[in-house]
């Protein structure tokens, strides 16, 4: 397909049906996340100009979230269930950097604007994390 002044690339994407999609700050990178009924689920990280796979990290359950800190240098992940834990990847290499734990399983995360200060949704309180420390600055209750 093309557009009057893009060519757009067809990804052969993830193995289920792809719940969140993210790009990185400078728009070179898409990264897709997908969810299969009783599997874990993966994120793809696909290089936007040509449509190439970059990196895969498989395994992660019940993928609902992910987020890329405004560096770019962050991919952060949240899932539901009984992990509880938002998971950090190299958002270049998709190398695991190490997991924040939570009281809940994560429904939602987002990074503060011109900072590495990240925002998780949990059912019942918001958490803001300090990622670089690895601690929650402040929590709220919700609901």
């Amino acid at each position: 397909l093309r557009t009057p002044t893009h060519k757009l690339h067809k990804f052969k994407a993830n193995r289920g049906y792809i719940n969140e999609l993210a790009f990185s700050p400078d728009g070179k990178i898409l990264y897709s996340a997908d969810d299969v009924k009783d599997q874990p689920g993966t994120i793809q990280m696909w290089n936007v100009d040509d449509g190439e796979l970059l990196h895969e990290i498989p395994s992660l359950p019940e993928l609902v979230s992910l987020a890329v800190s405004r560096d770019g240098k962050l991919l952060v992940i949240g899932t539901t269930n009984e992990d509880k834990r938002i998971h950090l990847y190299d958002a270049v290499s998709g190398e695991s950097i190490k997991t924040l734990e939570t009281p809940e399983p994560v429904d939602q995360l987002v990074f503060a604007h011109h900072s590495n200060t990240l925002v998780a949704g949990c059912k019942s309180q918001l958490q803001v994390w300090d990622v670089a420390q690895g601690n929650v600055k402040r929590q709220m209750q919700i609901g």
